[in-house]
């Protein structure tokens, strides 16, 4: 069901029960349970036919919004304040758990670490298609501030489409 705000659940909702007064359910380790709004927990829930539930969609790519899913690659970027000055951390990782407000990463060049979700800014990483429209769009303006226009400086660049 597409009108489900899934944003809106509390967290360990698998399910969604459509009409009911406590629509978010959780299932899956032998113990089903509904999410009482009122008393804000989780109650136990006798057993029910979770076919006839709406189950939570699986995410398959993180586009940027909040925080990455557990097991995203992405690029992350932080820095550390020690005596010689900051120091800048970046690159792309693996996002391992959260606890808390920190990040557990595992960069793709060095250890594992934990970091405080307030100082680490994560980045979807760039489609092909993004990395090329990035490019054409530098050499257009590398192109517009020389003397042959931003049009000239696409195809001096060699970016022409074959026709096949």
């Amino acid at each position: 069901m597409s009108d489900i705000d899934w944003s809106t659940a509390p967290e360990g909702a698998t399910h969604f029960e459509v009409g009911s007064e406590n629509p978010w359910e959780k299932h899956g380790d032998g113990n089903p349970m509904f999410f009482a709004e009122r008393r804000n927990r989780w109650l136990a829930l006798g057993p029910v036919d979770v076919s006839a539930r709406v189950a939570r969609p699986v995410v398959t790519t993180w586009e940027g919004g909040g925080f990455p899913p557990v097991g995203t690659v992405c690029k992350y970027r932080f820095m550390t304040t020690n005596k010689g000055g900051d120091t800048t951390h970046s690159g792309t990782c693996e996002i391992l758990g959260y606890r808390h407000n920190i990040v557990w990463i595992a960069p793709t060049c060095a250890k594992q670490k934990i970091v405080a979700l307030d100082v680490v800014e994560f980045t979807p990483i760039k489609t092909e298609r993004e990395r090329v429209i990035d490019e054409i769009s530098a050499a257009y303006f590398e192109g517009a501030r020389g003397h042959m226009g931003g049009i000239a400086g696409i195809y001096e660049a060699g970016f022409r489409k074959v026709q096949s």
